[in-house]
């Protein structure tokens, strides 16, 4: 039975509080998954640790302010760890461990929402199994076209408010009305950006499953120069985004006059609609869609891990490679490291 693509998205974005909804279990879920191996590790460690050999090689690492002195120490001192085998073969068996639960463990995070994940994850995997060249051709475009386009992670990393090592709604609260100003055009102006671009891309990917479901040819899709609200207006889902989107793009938002700063009100105005929001909504309509890419893009990639690729072959691969990279560290001098990478620079 295939869902309705329709009513998810229009459950997640109708949300009052979008974060009620995600838990945050990764401590329990580390804990229940690693708990035995990890303790097996930690022991080697703190064995290995309290080394007078090992103590005096942090010492010097703490101490020293030579730039290649440090990295030679610090080489040193990771390869000297390496250097057992058991404590080689503990490692690994952690990375396997969170390779082969990786999904159980991102749903613990509390960035990523269970519902969406895991009825997103339905909707994909009901569609391209019964029309897995399709679906195959649709990942393949979608992985193409992510590669060219900006992301929604350059994005983010470029929001001005994100790079302040503190809680948003504390910044804003303690600005004065420049800063807050300020804050807000840039956080806004990339809103905007991410809903006109990664977000309306992911739903576009949506809409074709959709249209594939229908065994209705998409390709018609491509040629057009689609807004977020041709798109939403086709999956049927609410248009309170464009809203968002046409407000800033068209420059029609504005801040109410109150004296302080959290209680201003953010009033968007799209033709005859008018959105008033408190800094608090503002923050909650914001992360929505933040939480919908992040999930989303988890979802695409293990969907297409688990129809498309071998995940135990892809597994071993990496075991293989991480176990070869450990032993090879544990055995190559720092001088034979540098030696090799001035050979490649040459080369």
């Amino acid at each position: 039975m295939i869902l309705n693509i329709s009513k998810i998205i229009n459950f997640f974005f109708r949300r009052v509080d979008i974060f009620e909804f995600l838990e945050d279990d990764i401590d329990k879920k580390i804990k229940e998954l690693f708990s035995s191996t990890f303790d097996e590790l930690k022991g080697k460690y703190n064995k290995w640790k309290n080394n007078p050999v090992i103590q005096e090689k942090l010492n010097e690492l703490s101490t020293n302010t030579l730039n290649l002195e440090v990295d030679k120490i610090g080489y040193a001192i990771i390869q000297n760890f390496l250097h057992d085998k058991a404590t080689r073969k503990l490692i690994l068996k952690i990375l396997e461990i969170f390779l082969y639960n990786i999904e159980e463990i991102l749903l613990a995070t509390p960035i990523i929402d269970k519902y969406l994940f895991n009825s997103l994850s339905k909707f994909i995997k009901s569609i391209i199994k019964t029309e897995i060249v399709k679906g195959k051709e649709l990942f393949y475009s979608f992985g193409k076209d992510f590669e060219k386009k900006i992301s929604f992670f350059t994005i983010v990393n470029t929001i001005s408010i994100f790079q302040e090592k503190n809680d948003i709604e504390n910044i804003l609260e303690n600005a004065d009305e420049n800063e807050y100003q300020k804050y807000l055009s840039d956080w806004t102006i990339k809103y905007a950006q991410i809903i006109e671009g990664p977000l309306k891309n992911a739903l576009l990917f949506l809409l074709k499953l959709k249209y594939i479901s229908w065994k209705k040819n998409y390709d018609y899709l491509n040629n057009q120069h689609l807004s977020i609200g041709s798109v939403l207006n086709k999956l049927n889902i609410d248009k309170i985004l464009t809203n968002y989107r046409n407000a800033i793009f068209h420059q029609t938002i504005y801040l109410t006059k109150e004296p302080k700063i959290k209680d201003k009100k953010i009033i968007f105005i799209d033709k005859k609609k008018e959105l008033t929001l408190t800094l608090k909504e503002y923050t909650n309509e914001y992360y929505k869609v933040f939480i919908f890419l992040i999930t989303f893009y988890l979802v695409g990639l293990k969907v297409h891990i688990d129809l498309f690729q071998q995940p135990d072959q892809i597994i071993n691969k990496i075991l293989f490679y991480i176990d070869e990279f450990m032993e090879k560290f544990a055995l190559t001098t720092y001088e034979d490291i540098l030696l090799s990478l001035q050979n490649n620079l040459k080369n």
